[in-house]
């Protein structure tokens, strides 16, 4: 039964155990003998790592290690590798990693269509999709296939599905045991997961630290080179990094039914200087932002959103917590 995104909530509304959420995701596939050998040489994970069920976050960037795409890549066979990101970033990741594959036996194809994604969340998920679908991954095999069907496994409580139109029954059966909300709700879980990614209008503003990738296995420092490479190493290896993404919350926002503010968007200190970018944002209650935004370290406590348009109205954010720490950079 189709489902009118538009029309779903924002946030859970009642105490159901499962919340399922339609997510506008998209699949880049990387087909042929030189599927792994070519992603090796383009991206920020280690693509050999990827056996066994195993899932890494990763990027492709500029020669100057600014990123112009983020993902999740995973392997469903030993010659492809699928790249799952945002719906919206899949025709321009085909277009800039194209450019590097016209001497390599490998070929990108949009397997977006060929999914239905949904989100799964909450205490009761994992019952239920065990007593839907089997079996789930285990934090040893973070995600596999089943029959027409595909799931990854984010956390115990948390399940992403990738679902091919003849098994879409399959989803129906599922979303009738849970509350339906939008992925607004995907989004907010990620902020707390402290997981960002690149946008449209955040293309080439961040390099893979300022997102903490180093943090949540998102970039290999070892696995030689790739394009962009030399300054990410730089950055790890020579830089003493004083601007990290930290989770934020804002209140008191004057906002219209489903209004953010965008990737990018500038964050400022009391006096007015510019100390950071916003990298994604979800409401989390009436006029109530939580937000990811890469921020000078010495400046958390004094760091304001300039929203909403065309105002520019400075809203004073508040330090959340992250599941991971960062490291303070050494003073000169």
């Amino acid at each position: 039964m189709p489902i009118d995104a538009s029309s779903l909530p924002l946030l859970p509304a009642s105490n159901q155990p499962v919340q399922a959420m339609p997510l506008n995701k998209g699949l880049l596939a990387v087909q042929g003998p030189d599927a792994v050998k070519y992603l090796q040489g383009q991206v920020t994970c280690d693509i050999k790592e990827l056996t066994d069920g195993q899932v890494r976050l990763g990027a492709h960037c500029t020669p100057k290690g600014r990123m112009l795409a983020s993902f999740q890549a995973l392997q469903p066979a030993t010659e492809e590798v699928w790249l799952l990101m945002p719906r919206e970033e899949v025709a321009f990741a085909q277009s800039s990693l194209g450019k590097y594959i016209v001497f390599s036996k490998a070929k990108l194809v949009d397997l977006s269509e060929d999914y239905r994604f949904w989100g799964f969340s909450g205490g009761g998920a994992l019952s239920l999709l065990e007593n839907r679908l089997g079996p789930l991954p285990t934090p040893d095999a973070i995600w596999q296939k089943g029959e027409g069907f595909w799931i990854l496994r984010l956390n115990t409580q948390r399940f992403l599905v990738g679902v091919a139109p003849e098994a879409a029954p399959l989803i129906d059966t599922l979303i009738n045991s849970a509350e339906l909300v939008s992925e607004n709700y995907w989004t907010l879980l990620d902020i707390a997961a402290g997981l960002g990614e690149v946008r449209a209008s955040s293309r080439e503003l961040f390099t893979p630290q300022s997102l903490n990738f180093q943090w949540v296995n998102g970039i290999n420092f070892r696995k030689g080179c790739y394009t962009g490479q030399e300054i990410v190493a730089r950055l790890h290896y020579r830089g003493a990094l004083k601007r990290h993404m930290y989770r934020f919350a804002a209140e008191g926002l004057a906002l219209t039914s489903g209004q953010l503010p965008p990737p990018g968007q500038r964050i400022v200190n009391s006096a007015g200087q510019n100390i950071g970018e916003l990298v994604i944002a979800a409401l989390s209650g009436p006029q109530q932002l939580e937000l990811l935004a890469n921020v000078a370290e010495d400046q958390c406590e004094d760091a304001f959103l300039l929203w909403p348009e065309p105002e520019q109205t400075a809203k004073k954010l508040s330090l959340l917590p992250l599941p991971y720490a960062i490291p303070k950079a050494d003073k000169p």
